[in-house]
């Protein structure tokens, strides 16, 4: 259930959206349209996993849940094994006593990164065309489950300053890694445009004025400390931290997964991933037929009185 549309293959691929645009980013009105989100989808079904990885976005949605007295939406966290050993998850006790703190002990499932699973990832890539390999055993993982599951991907610029060959910063920019058929799972982020639109803050707009003059954009700065990594969160931390000031707690988010060269289709899997054409990995947004950029968004994103 979304109503963003995506149209995947193309360089670069665009995101349909069919209504305009609001800025509806208060951290008030986040809370409430995530909390009514969370509420529609738990009367939708009877047991739902809340797939939690410990960062900022599913550790919001599970912030927000904590606020709920529903009972049929349970945290779950993966771990991501190469040979027996967990390939990222630095942050992972964190993750858990934040949980806990909140009163949920999460459901915690471990997956073999093996020969299997990675011919299960080549499938998914191939198929739905995403070219990361996170989103790609993600996936994997998640199918899994016959349980239903809320993801907290959907946003504007997610991913598209930290990695990737494309020199067009532009603050307008999503990844095709937010978009997979989620058949037995709902992206909370992305169900509806009021939903979606309380993302779009004053400081999201005014994002683009940030002086990141004293750092070279070739250079890679490591997770999660990258200059240009925090400029392309920020103006939706922001909106977390203004809501719950406890989720400093959980600030920044470790890689979920590191390579291993040792696990040679694990390796081999991620390097073509970050070898290809990674301009098809980046896209825009279409809003009522035009692209959503700089000279177009005082049109495109309109005023609105948020009650």
């Amino acid at each position: 259930m979304s109503f963003l549309k995506p149209r995947l293959g193309d360089i670069p691929f665009y995101c349909d959206i069919d209504e305009l645009l609001y800025v509806g980013g208060t951290a008030t009105n986040l809370v409430k349209q995530v909390k009514r989100c969370l509420h529609e989808i738990s009367e939708s079904h009877n047991k739902i996993y809340l797939a939690y990885s410990g960062g900022m976005d599913s550790a919001f949605t599970l912030r927000v849940l904590s606020e709920t007295k529903i009972d049929n939406i349970i945290p779950c966290y993966g771990v991501f094994n190469s040979n027996g050993v967990s390939t990222g998850c630095k942050d992972t006790d964190r993750a858990m006593r934040y949980a806990n703190k909140l009163g949920y002990e999460p459901k915690v499932v471990p997956i073999e990164i093996d020969k299997k699973v990675i011919d299960e990832a080549w499938e998914i890539t191939e198929k739905y065309d995403i070219t990361c390999h996170v989103t790609a055993i993600r996936e994997v993982w998640r199918l899994r489950f016959d349980e239903h599951f809320i993801m907290s991907d959907s946003s504007f610029c997610d991913l598209s300053t930290w990695s990737g060959p494309h020199k067009e910063q532009d603050r307008f920019h999503i990844t095709n890694s937010n978009f997979l058929p989620l058949e037995n799972a709902t992206d909370v982020f992305g169900m509806d445009r009021d939903v979606f639109c309380s993302f779009i803050s004053p400081f999201f707009l005014k994002r683009a004025k940030i002086d990141l003059s004293p750092f070279d954009n070739s250079v890679h700065y490591g997770y999660p400390f990258k200059p240009n990594g925090f400029d392309g969160k920020l103006w939706k931390w922001l909106l977390y931290l203004e809501a719950y000031p406890d989720m400093a707690e959980v600030f920044f988010k470790f890689p979920t997964m590191y390579n291993d060269e040792s696990n040679r289709p694990y390796s081999e899997f991620i390097n073509f991933q970050r070898k290809i054409n990674q301009e098809k990995a980046f896209g825009w947004f279409r809003v009522k037929g035009t692209e959503l950029n700089e000279n177009t968004f005082s049109d495109l994103i309109i005023n609105k009185e948020i009650n």
